[in-house]
């Protein structure tokens, strides 16, 4: 640790690398491991061991999290919705909601360029203004069993009103 703390980007890979030979399948040195790999640059290995770690434990919060950051900085932003859906809304991990927050504005531009609704577009731009209404839109989806898509396509009846 270290040396990634240090900024040594090429011997944490390799200290890391010696780890995981020892330890394979230990989740910290996985996520370790593709944080070195990611830190270096070299994101689709950074991908892969995240991959891994997630195999191993699907509820390794740092694992997940990290993972859809890579998709999101790799503009693959429909797989970083994916990966990070995966939470329980109410966790308490600190960088949950700072990390969904640009992936569901993502989302719903996505949305929005699919739908080609101009007056949908225009009410969202001013109903949601900050990343919390956004964060809520997401919550309603979830409690509602419904995805974020439908609660998003719903809001077209409060335009009629």
């Amino acid at each position: 640790m270290a040396s990634f703390n240090l900024n040594e980007k090429a011997e944490s890979v390799t200290l890391f690398e010696k780890a995981y030979q020892i330890a394979p399948y230990q989740i910290q040195v996985l996520n370790n491991l593709a944080g070195s790999y990611s830190f270096q640059g070299d994101r689709q290995k950074a991908i892969k061991y995240y991959q891994k770690a997630l195999e191993i434990s699907t509820n390794f919060e740092e694992a997940r999290l990290n993972l859809a950051s890579v998709y999101y900085n790799e503009k693959q932003y429909d797989k970083a919705f994916d990966v990070i859906e995966k939470f329980n809304i109410y966790n308490a991990n600190k960088r949950y909601k700072k990390y969904l927050i640009p992936i569901l504005a993502k989302k719903i531009n996505a949305i929005l360029i699919q739908e080609n609704d101009l007056e949908l577009s225009s009410y969202l731009g001013k109903k949601i203004t900050k990343g919390n209404q956004l964060y809520k839109l997401y919550q309603v989806a979830k409690e509602n069993n419904s995805s974020f898509e439908t609660e998003v396509l719903a809001l077209k009846k409060d335009i009629e009103k």
